[in-house]
């Protein structure tokens, strides 16, 4: 069910605990408009980063973070900008609805 607002998702939140339901609500923020990148252009720097990653012949647990610095590398920091922002939006948004769900209470 699509909410716009932390008080919505609050309210999603504690309806479904007095309802008892099991699971868990999955909420979607997306990034700041500002902190866009271009999925063509994520996908250059996708293919980019991958071949690094065959041609370095890296497995297992270091993958990622390496993957993530290639991200960075071939997208001159964008992609932590990005990451950043996202991540601040996501702190931002989960003290709005922990802050909704107290007044709620």
């Amino acid at each position: 069910m699509p909410v716009e607002s932390a008080e919505e998702i609050a309210q999603s939140l504690l309806i479904s605990r007095e309802m008892k339901i099991k699971g868990t609500i999955l909420v979607f923020n997306p990034i700041p408009a500002e902190n866009e990148i271009p999925n063509a252009q994520i996908e250059e720097w996708t293919k980019l980063s991958n071949a690094d990653l065959h041609a370095a012949n890296i497995t297992g647990k270091a993958v990622t973070p390496f993957l993530l610095s290639r991200m960075a590398h071939h997208s001159d920091g964008r992609t932590i900008v990005s990451n950043r922002a996202l991540l601040e939006n996501n702190v931002l948004l989960a003290c709005q609805i922990a802050k909704a769900l107290e007044g709620l209470k």
